[in-house]
């Protein structure tokens, strides 16, 4: 079995550094170059399933993988993929906000009417419980998005206790799990407030 999971190509927000969120923007020329390159990385793989983020830049990065690599399956979405919502910060320049400490577990700083880390985290947690054990020894390919995939390796890796969720994710970089934990994180609550 093995989990691997992309981030979506290029938007033009990304391209001016702006917050996207659940701001729902499609891939820009470069993203689409992007997301086929991706799918050309890919191609010795085979893939018994796609779940993409239902937002346009990850589905159409899914779709752009999915048609080169020939798969005649569907793609799968999943609205616990999404990207975190980031409220009020949406659209806002990267640059004017403390991006680090947004990304951290251990701060898991709130952001008004948006969601904290953690939040994201338990959706994701969720959603990869369920997709390991209904595709179990499958190979599975997620389309989604940066503060997903944090969470994604959270997932597999442990929970950090410090800054190392700082972890900067590029456009359709590409994160293959071979060997995974199934952590049970059946009551995340307590996690989450602990």
């Amino acid at each position: 079995m093995k989990i691997i999971a992309i981030r979506h190509g290029e938007t033009d927000w990304n391209l001016s550094g702006k917050l996207q969120g659940k701001t729902d923007n499609p891939l820009n020329a470069k993203g689409r170059k992007q997301a086929y390159e991706t799918a050309c990385l890919l191609a010795g793989y085979k893939f018994d399933v796609i779940i993409s983020s239902p937002l346009k830049r990850a589905t159409e990065t899914a779709e752009i993988v999915t048609t080169q690599l020939d798969i005649s399956s569907d793609v799968v979405t999943d609205s616990r993929l999404s990207e975190r919502n980031f409220g009020d910060y949406e659209g806002l320049l990267i640059s004017s906000l403390n991006i680090k400490s947004m990304r951290r577990w251990t701060d898991n700083l709130f952001i008004p009417n948006g969601e904290t880390i953690r939040d994201v985290a338990a959706r994701v947690f969720e959603c990869l419980d369920d997709v390991l054990e209904k595709y179990n020894g499958g190979n599975i390919l997620l389309v989604c998005h940066g503060h997903v995939i944090r969470t994604i390796l959270w997932y597999f890796n442990g929970i950090p206790n410090s800054n190392e969720s700082d972890v900067s994710i590029e456009n359709c970089e590409i994160f293959e799990f071979k060997k995974y934990k199934i952590p049970k994180i059946k009551n995340i609550s307590m996690m989450i407030e602990g």
